[in-house]
């Protein structure tokens, strides 16, 4: 169960209305979350939406108000720019951690809520959603501190050493297993692998080993970024996409730009054929019964009251 810390104030900026504390406490059970404490404009809340990670954060909590107070109708639409750029899997993180999925979000405004908030949600989304970084992590980078295209590959031991976050000697990967605190504790995941994970870019700078650590180089978000390079790593294809969409869509609802990566595949088995642009956001369609609503609830609507009542629910309905 996700516990989320946000201002009150910047949860009113992004939601675009001002809420008393008892409307505050109203409006989080749409979330399945109550208030757990506040203090100076401070809010700690429980959300309780454990298959939500969408709602864990005040962009996502604040997403999910509009639409239930009428504030916004439906669901949200993100425009994705064109891929510029890719970022290669290489056949030796195979079987060790197989796919990634990026994007870049181009013209952010950092600020100290912003910072909070997204490095907050990379944590939850990566602990509860992701199964403690298993099925999918993520990791941040300041992208103009990064040379185009990207790779994700894997080295030897003796093939590689990188300064990790918040230290200042290189290391190689099995001394950042063994003496990073990240290290020591999400080390297990890579174990046993005669190659390690390494999202490098194409000046040999090393942005990350997943799901461990970021690089003291480019692993950093300041307010002086601009452009955010975002990626999820992973097990799971689905889930590795479905965190970097609920990265993107959160800093997409505080004005950056979403830009598709170009993920190019090996050609093994695992891997589809032809390469993806990530992220995508696709809709699914499905048909519902007026009588099996009345059924289920006890409830005689109208069309228009249920396409209402859908739309608050954050989804996109019509009558036929």
């Amino acid at each position: 169960m996700p516990t989320i810390d946000f201002s009150k104030k910047d949860l009113e900026m992004l939601l675009g209305k001002k809420l008393s504390h008892q409307q505050l406490e109203n409006a989080l059970m749409f979330v399945k979350g109550e208030i757990d404490g506040a203090q100076g404009g401070q809010v700690k809340a429980d959300v309780k939406e454990t298959l939500r990670p969408d709602v864990w954060s005040s962009e996502g909590i604040a997403r999910e108000l509009r639409a239930r107070m009428g504030l916004e109708k439906g669901l949200p639409r993100y425009n994705v720019a064109k891929a510029k750029i890719s970022c290669t899997i290489e056949k030796t993180v195979e079987k060790v951690r197989p796919f990634i999925a990026c994007a870049v979000i181009r013209d952010v405004k950092v600020t100290g809520d912003l910072l909070l908030q997204i490095i907050q949600l990379q944590e939850k989304v990566g602990t509860t959603f992701g199964r403690k970084r298993k099925e999918a992590g993520i990791g941040l980078y300041d992208f103009d501190r990064m040379k185009a295209p990207v790779f994700y590959r894997g080295y030897k031991d003796t093939e590689i050493e990188y300064v990790p976050l918040e230290f200042k000697v290189k290391m190689r990967p099995s001394e950042i297993l063994a003496t990073h605190p990240k290290g020591k504790e999400f080390g297990h995941l890579l174990g046993g692998s005669e190659y390690y994970p390494i999202v490098i870019d194409s000046a040999g700078v090393v942005a990350s080993m997943p799901p461990i650590i970021n690089s003291e180089t480019t692993g950093k978000l300041t307010a002086k970024t601009k452009n955010i390079f975002i990626e999820s790593t992973g097990y799971d294809w689905e889930k590795v996409n479905i965190a970097l969409k609920v990265m993107c869509m959160a800093l997409a609802d505080r004005g950056g730009k979403i830009e598709a990566v170009k993920i190019n595949f090996p050609k093994t088995k695992t891997y589809t054929a032809k390469p993806v642009e990530t992220p995508f956001f696709g809709t699914k369609k499905m048909k519902l019964d007026a009588a099996y609503v009345e059924k289920m609830t006890g409830l005689q609507l109208s069309a228009k009251e249920i396409i209402s009542l859908l739309e608050k629910a954050v989804m996109r309905a019509l009558a036929k």
